[in-house]
């Protein structure tokens, strides 16, 4: 269990993430993290009825607490390491107890807006019919966040963790409600051909990419391509590239003793001195001031 200094620190960290990238868009919804924290419970207590002004999405690492949410007259348990989520909507009297010593919970704070009124009241209406339970915490995307948030507060990869906190998003929002975050407006196929874009991406950080070639790659013009890709990733794909790059190259600076012009070259910057001032730009350090942060 971490000490709560270190917590507190960790938590500055977070909101450091949270604030690179707060807001994007999937299918109808625009969402945007106001805050992601932990919240380290160290002796057995029990919250008084309480509500929120955002969504509340929280998880553990640690122990196991009840929340029980007032209009249903139903509780939904979370314990560490299992696979459940609550999903608390605006506003919902709740109540939570914990009978344990040393619970850690994980919680986001979302504004979620849709399109138009009725998306809202759909999305209000899935949460309850689920009971405010959300599943899909053993996850790629969820065991990436844990991972990074294992590491010491000073080498926490802040631009890594703001990526992988939207993409855990995305990921627990599709999977328990596809049926509303896989549609939009425009009458886009469910499966959304953009999606075939982040694979190449991530597969082939080498390649130089054109967005022509990724438009035709996923059967749209440029500029239907250009339009699809922002609406679900929440930025331009030309940034979506570079911030991966930059988080792939991060992440061997960290774990490997490679050298820096190998690094950068894998990560798909042919030029070594655009490279490093791209990294200062997201990092505001240099590759070798970040590198040397590595913990020994």
């Amino acid at each position: 269990m971490l000490q709560d200094a270190e917590i507190m620190k960790r938590n500055n960290r977070l909101r450091d993430a949270v604030l690179r990238s707060r807001e994007f868009q999937i299918g109808n919804y625009k969402l945007r993290i106001e805050y992601f924290l932990y919240y380290p419970e160290r002796n057995p207590c029990e919250l008084p009825l309480h509500t929120h002004r955002f969504w509340e999405l929280s998880f553990l690492t640690g122990g196991k607490v009840d929340y029980h949410i007032r209009r249903e007259e139903c509780t939904v348990s979370l314990e560490e390491d299992d696979d459940h989520y609550v999903f608390i909507p605006p506003y919902q009297k709740h109540s939570r107890r914990n009978n344990c010593r040393d619970a850690m919970i994980l919680g986001f704070m979302l504004a979620i807006a849709g399109a138009a009124p009725e998306d809202e009241r759909r999305l209000l209406e899935a949460v309850r019919r689920r009971g405010y339970c959300l599943h899909g915490s053993t996850g790629r995307e969820a065991l990436e966040v844990q991972e990074l948030l294992s590491h010491p507060q000073e080498v926490l990869e802040v631009e890594e963790l703001s990526l992988r906190l939207r993409l855990l998003l995305i990921s627990i929002f599709r999977e328990n409600f596809p049926e509303l975050f896989r549609s939009v407006r425009s009458g886009m196929a469910k499966r959304n051909p953009v999606w075939l874009a982040e694979t190449l991406i991530s597969e082939h950080l080498r390649t130089p990419f054109r967005a022509e070639d990724l438009a035709r790659r996923c059967g749209l013009s440029r500029r239907h391509f250009y339009r699809c890709f922002e609406a679900e990733y929440g930025m331009p794909v030309n940034e979506f590239i570079r911030r991966r790059r930059l988080v792939q190259a991060a992440h061997d600076l960290l774990h490997t003793t490679r050298p820096l012009k190998e690094i950068a070259d894998d990560a798909g910057f042919r030029n070594l001195s655009y490279f490093i001032r791209q990294f200062r730009r997201f990092y505001s350090l240099t590759p070798g001031q970040y590198r040397a942060r590595r913990p020994d």
